[in-house]
């Protein structure tokens, strides 16, 4: 075994090549593993993972618990003696995750992606840029080792819950300010999956969908923002937004409008924004039947639990 491939995102994943390895026989072994390539790189005292694993269990009983630990951990990873300090460093009273065989993981190609902010934040993003972003938010399937709930894991999860939070934000004004008004109204939905109560992002949308002639559809985010507010805290929405939505239930088109069908010199509303708001109608239909796809395989599952 020479080429891991390890998935942190939603559940833990270890593949070598196309080959799934078998799960990690405990809780415990396969949330130190994850702990060790979530911070790889780094030697830890035995002492420390204990405390962090074990720290309820007299030190005789936790220290006995490691050793165990990494003895499954090691059968998994490097079942031939030939592998062994491949994927997991022992030297004495440090273990650590060195990677020093061809190890992926994708927690640290997100990291890498995503970047960091300069000094004077963040900046415009280029192509390049934008390209990076993509990437690295597609590997984002879900939060860091869902079902995890040690304090180690729920630190670094929402740290990088908000890291994938604030690389959607910055697509999506990275697609408004070149009018790419479906793909921003992609990242800001993806956004309100994750957090319904950013009003700012249901007003973006709500613009996104004024500059492609679909006002019916900004119409309806505004009713969405409306009840979630009102269901989630029992407030109503800022003024800005409902500035907004006055201005776009009041426009009528001026007689001189190139988008107005009315008078003999009005001409048909622009082809493009015909077809950017036919897609935009049958991406609704494709995010509504996901949802019901969602419920129904979350009841057979709830039915397939059942005694």
């Amino acid at each position: 075994m020479d080429h891991l491939r390890i998935r942190l995102f939603g559940g833990l994943e270890v593949h070598t090549g196309q080959t799934l390895l078998p799960s990690f026989a405990t809780e415990k072994s396969k949330n130190l593993f994850a702990f060790l390539v979530l911070n790889r790189d780094r030697l830890f005292h035995r002492h420390v993972l204990c405390g962090h694993f074990w720290g309820d269990q007299p030190d005789a009983d936790a220290r006995k618990a490691l050793r165990t630990a990494l003895w499954r951990i090691r059968s998994v990873l490097e079942p031939n003696q030939a592998l062994r300090g491949t994927f997991l460093r022992v030297e004495g009273q440090h273990v650590g995750f060195p990677g020093t065989g061809d190890a992926w993981v994708d927690a640290s190609e997100f990291a890498a992606g995503v970047g960091a902010p300069g000094r004077g934040g963040w900046g415009a993003l280029s192509e390049d840029d934008a390209r990076r972003l993509v990437d690295a938010v597609s590997l984002y399937r879900g939060d860091l080792l869902e079902g995890t709930y040690d304090d180690w894991c729920l630190i670094a999860r929402e740290r990088l819950r908000m890291t994938f939070l604030t690389a959607l934000e910055r697509l999506m004004t990275y697609y408004r300010e070149r009018e790419e008004w479906l793909e921003a109204i992609d990242c800001g939905r993806q956004l309100l999956r994750e957090d319904p109560l950013r009003e700012h992002v249901h007003r973006a949308i709500m613009e996104c969908h004024v500059s492609m002639g679909n006002r019916p559809s900004a119409l309806r985010q505004y009713g969405t923002c409306v009840r979630i507010l009102r269901e989630e805290l029992d407030i109503r929405p800022m003024e800005e937004t409902v500035r907004l939505y006055e201005s776009v239930r009041a426009f009528e088109p001026m007689e001189d409008d190139p988008t107005s069908s009315n008078g003999e010199t009005g001409k048909p509303e622009s082809p493009a924004w015909l077809l950017a708001a036919e897609v935009e109608q049958a991406l609704n239909a494709v995010y509504a039947l996901t949802e019901r796809l969602e419920e129904a395989r979350s009841a057979l599952e709830y039915q397939g639990n059942q005694p």
